[in-house]
This record gives C-alpha cells, structure tokens and sequence, in this order.
C-alpha cells in the first residue's frame, strides 16, 4: 500500500519524526512505542500538507492538522478515517481529501494519540468511507 504523495495525490503527510528533530523543545510527538501500537478506534492527528493555490495562481502548501480515526492496520501501517473536513478545500471540489474519507499512515506521521467515546467509535466506523484507499 502507498502513502499520498504530491505528484500522484496532491497532498502528503509531513513526518512528526522529522518535525520533532527539527524542534525538540517545541515539537512534541507521543513515544515511538504509543505510535506503534495504535488501536482501532483510536484518534490520531496528522498534518496534512496540500497543494493550493495562492491569490496569483501560484502553487503553494497549506498545512492542516486533522484527526484520523484508526479503522484498519495493516503491518507497520495504518488506515483511518478523516474525522474533519480541511477548510483549505471546498466539499463539493473533486478531490479525494474530505470527512470521512480513508487515510494511509503510519507512526512517523502520529503527532498526537486520543481515544475518543466509545459511542462516537463505534459510530464513524460504521459508516461506509466516502472513499477508499487503494490497497
């Protein structure tokens, strides 16, 4: 299975790794061992980096910081649910980023670990995904 990538996908996920070397004392990221052993059900917020447009057309990265509901795991990777809609994109605009769409990860991505009401759990992965990942 394949992570999202700007040539294919136009967005990616940045690494909370790579964000928590570059700042140590101000990026904090939950220990390696809690991002490898997610559950599904759990939350976990990400950042997402998506190819915009700024007011002259240019390209331009926005980032967004959204949570993903684990729903599948899938060796040393993750598949969760888009519990957000990023506000950089409109919901009626044909691109694959969206609530409740699915989302490939794994641990270097996870910024952030949540569990939440079991109700709300149970709830979002009985929905149908409004889209698939490729697998």
């Amino acid at each position: 299975m394949n992570l999202a990538t700007f040539e294919n996908d136009y967005w990616e996920l940045r690494s909370g790794e790579a964000a928590h070397r570059e700042n140590p004392d101000t990026f904090w990221i939950p220990d390696i061992q809690e991002r490898k052993a997610l559950k599904i059900g759990d939350a976990v917020r990400l950042i997402f980096e998506i190819e915009g447009y700024d007011e002259n057309d240019k390209v331009e990265i926005i980032s967004e910081r959204m949570n993903v509901i684990v729903s599948e795991i899938i060796g040393d990777m993750y598949i969760g649910i888009l519990d957000h809609q990023p506000a950089s994109i409109d919901p009626e605009d044909d691109f694959y980023l969206g609530y409740g769409v699915e989302i490939p990860f794994k641990a270097e991505h996870v910024i952030n670990i949540t569990r939440p009401p079991e109700d709300y759990i149970k709830w979002q992965l009985n929905q149908k995904p409004e889209k698939c990942w490729n697998r």
